[in-house]
């Protein structure tokens, strides 16, 4: 018996290499080695690595901190994470003028001529690129090993391997890992996060090991605090496996250890990010009102990121993630099998909650963050609903371990069960394009000449009254009552 336990377990150590060396082969493997940008914000992240000359510089009273303030610039720690890469190869970027320029050109007339790109260009080179999407590629080969971690720790081994490798075999999961930009880093620490959260949660106590891992956590925490305000999401998350694994009597304890590390996390981002020191509050709140501002200046430039409802914002992550293609679709089929399980408590109900509860949790903030991005927010978090798919490959392996042992009319309802899912899943696929309509408003050649003058307008309030009034008049007659509302706020005060 022994001899087969240890059989069995070399058998799933081996299947589980070289399922991970080939995920790493095939991410690897997918980096795009050209010089044209996947998307502008990756020439963005490089020019935010000067920060790090800032930062060491000891300099954090310096001026320059808050010069791109009106930009709705992100915390500053991606920018310290591209600045050592650009380090560690020898091209490093020590000022901030290459960010002033993307920045200060970036939704305006110059976006889209050659003078942007150009100006870009001349800013970075190949190796700065290329060394930003491998680095990118590593955080996104982290993320996907942690999540089979985790699928590991919350479902079992079947459903980790599954996870792992629909994550891996994701071409627009691969695509955004592939940029460079700190997304991929971002969610790495989203999911550790997570999984500290899950191992102190199973502790029976809190004894000295748990205190290690809380002040990991906080560690984590402080350093995505202080590389996206979005991260502040992630607060929010590691509660959700305490409620529902803390053995009873720990519950409030470890709830308040939480908290703790939470205030411990945001201390750590205060240290990291100059520009919180003095106005803490103040400063995150004027993050907020810049990030809104630049957020009602690209649904004008780019009408597809209008989808101001939820009903807009659902019908298009849905089918972005589940159904846009066919390992999508796979993605899909698991995550109902996924649901029958936990309703049919194939695996432990206690985890399969924390799974359910982190899905609908990132199906939520996915909702929010569309507006802002809308293929790599959508993303962000997609592998929290891997973890509910790998709930459906651990029932699918649950069920044809015993499928052999069952009865007759037992393998009956199993077949018809599963012929079941995959008709309806198949209406779905096939169905779904036709009713699904991109309800954003499509932009005209007038509105398209006055984004220059209406960013303007926003960034420079009240320092140019015909063009409030030009706007005003403008707004008003196209039936835009939100944005003419705006200007009138700004010609009568």
């Amino acid at each position: 018996m022994t001899q087969g336990y240890l059989k069995n377990r070399t058998s799933k150590i081996v299947i589980a290499v070289v399922v991970v060396v080939v995920g790493v082969m095939i991410c690897f493997s997918s980096v795009k080695k050209d010089r044209d940008l996947l998307t502008v914000d990756e020439a963005a992240w490089i020019f935010d690595s000067g920060y790090l000359h800032l930062y060491l510089s000891g300099d954090w009273d310096n001026a320059e901190w808050h010069s791109l303030d009106k930009y709705a610039k992100h915390p500053p720690f991606g920018g310290y994470l591209f600045g050592t890469l650009m380090k560690l190869i020898g091209e490093p970027i020590d000022g901030l003028e290459p960010a002033h320029f993307w920045n200060e050109n970036d939704i305006s007339k110059l976006r889209y001529p050659e003078n942007f790109f150009r100006g870009i260009n001349e800013r970075f080179s190949y190796r700065q690129l290329i060394a930003g999407r491998y680095l990118s590629i590593s955080f996104g080969v982290l993320a996907a090993l942690m999540t089979m971690l985790l699928a590991y720790r919350l479902v079992g081994y079947w459903g980790a391997i599954f996870g792992y490798v629909i994550l891996i075999i994701n071409p627009i999961f691969r695509h955004i890992a592939s940029m460079a930009t700190p997304d991929l880093f971002l969610i790495f620490l989203s999911l550790l996060a997570v999984y500290i959260s899950v191992e102190i949660s199973n502790r029976p106590r809190i004894d000295k090991k748990s205190w290690l891992m809380a002040i990991l956590l906080s560690s984590v925490l402080g350093v995505a605090f202080a590389t996206k305000i979005s991260a502040y999401a992630i607060a929010a998350m590691i509660f959700i496996p305490m409620f529902f694994l803390s053995k009873k009597g720990t519950l409030s304890r470890k709830f308040l250890l939480g908290v703790a590390m939470v205030f411990a996390g945001i201390l750590i981002a205060y240290i990291l990010d100059p520009n919180l020191h003095g106005d803490p509050l103040g400063a995150v709140f004027n993050r907020m009102v810049w990030r809104l501002n630049r957020l009602d200046i690209q649904q004008l430039t780019s009408p597809s990121l209008a989808l101001l409802t939820v009903a807009d914002r659902l019908h298009h992550d849905l089918y972005t993630i589940f159904l846009i293609n066919t390992e999508a679709f796979v993605l899909f089929i698991f995550t109902v099998i996924g649901m029958v399980g936990i309703i049919y408590k194939i695996v432990d109900a206690r985890k399969s909650y924390v799974v359910l509860f982190l899905a609908i949790f990132s199906l939520i903030l996915t909702l929010a963050l569309t507006p802002l991005a809308l293929l790599r927010y959508v993303f962000a978090y997609i592998p929290f609903l891997v973890l509910l798919a790998s709930v459906g490959g651990e029932t699918v392996s649950t069920v044809i371990s015993k499928f052999g042992g069952m009865n007759s009319t037992s393998k009956v309802k199993v077949c018809g069960f599963a012929v079941a899912i995959l008709m309806c899943a198949m209406m779905v696929r096939y169905l779904t394009p036709k009713y699904i309509v991109n309800n954003a408003p499509q932009i005209d050649e007038r509105s398209w000449n006055l984004i220059s003058d209406y960013e303007k307008s926003i960034m420079y309030p009240r320092e140019d009254m015909e063009l409030h009034m030009k706007l005003y008049e403008y707004f008003k007659g196209a039936g835009d009552v939100k944005r003419a509302d705006r200007q009138k706020r700004y010609l009568e005060n």
